[in-house]
């Protein structure tokens, strides 16, 4: 069920929802999606772009700066914190996730979260987000979470497997039901492995774990073969396998190509509508 709430900026968004990157809007050629999250990430050397006024209007800001590749300290923290202060445009404080955060490292985060949140003249809500892999145990969230807002959990690959995801989910819907509050997942992937490295699923279920998900923005590792993923079977497959469905001139639905067609470099644009 759709919902919709307040943030304490004044912007109206929608749970469960997609969070959409710049690259999102511009492959579906709409400037906004009303009500949802724009996730307006960077990597740790850029600047952050301008966003269009319908972007401002329309959707609630993150503004995300990827340091997943960054070892933890108080002096980087510090900087980008500072950044998301002082960032009008923004409606979200996030304390990121860092490479290989210790225990000590996450709850070094939870304290500056903290103190975040108690600032009165803070009028943005705070996300902690941490790995998928903290070993925090849910005795010890459950007593933080006053520190912050909204739990974020980084995923962080292309590739996903069911163990990993079950334990990802347990841990998201047991903390929005000891809390009550709001979970956010991160760059997180689209394809799961089936029976067999072959067996590629599409499954884009974060919608019913979690209140806001982002898509996994890293490329993975493979060997750049085009694969499109079968509606009719949720399965990623190259042009091989899907020739051993269908007939080359068979017209895929909503695109409106044949499966040649649809398999052309050209067509990258036509796959991601698919």
């Amino acid at each position: 069920m759709i919902q919709e709430f307040k943030l304490q900026t004044g912007k109206e968004v929608e749970t469960p929802a997609r969070m959409f990157l710049q690259k999102d809007l511009d492959a579906m050629d709409i400037p906004f999606v009303e009500k949802n999250i724009f996730l307006n990430k960077i990597s740790k050397e850029k600047s952050f772009p301008n966003i269009s006024d319908d972007i401002k209007k329309n959707m609630a800001v993150l503004n995300y700066r990827d340091v997943s590749m960054v070892r933890f300290s108080m002096k980087a923290l510090g900087g980008y914190v500072k950044e998301q202060l002082e960032a009008q445009d923004s409606d979200f404080i996030i304390i990121p996730y860092f490479k290989d955060e210790t225990d000590y490292d996450v709850k070094t985060k939870i304290k500056i979260a903290g103190k975040l949140k108690s600032n009165s003249k803070i009028k943005k809500p705070v996300i902690l987000e941490i790995s998928h892999k903290c070993d925090i145990s849910r005795k010890e969230f459950v007593r933080l979470h006053y520190n912050f807002d909204y739990l974020s959990i980084f995923y962080g690959v292309y590739y996903g497997h069911y163990p990993t995801l079950a334990r990802i989910a347990e841990r998201i819907l047991s903390f929005k039901i000891d809390s009550g509050k709001k979970v956010f997942c991160m760059a997180t992937p689209i394809k799961f492995a089936g029976d067999n490295v072959e067996d590629c699923r599409f499954m884009p279920c974060f919608s019913i774990i979690c209140d806001f998900w982002g898509r996994n923005w890293k490329q993975g590792r493979g060997n750049n073969q085009i694969k499109v993923v079968d509606r009719e079977d949720l399965k990623s497959k190259n042009y091989a396998r899907w020739s051993e469905t269908y007939d080359a001139n068979h017209i895929i639905e909503p695109v409106g190509l044949t499966v040649s067609e649809l398999f052309r470099p050209s067509n990258k644009t036509a796959r991601a509508h698919n």
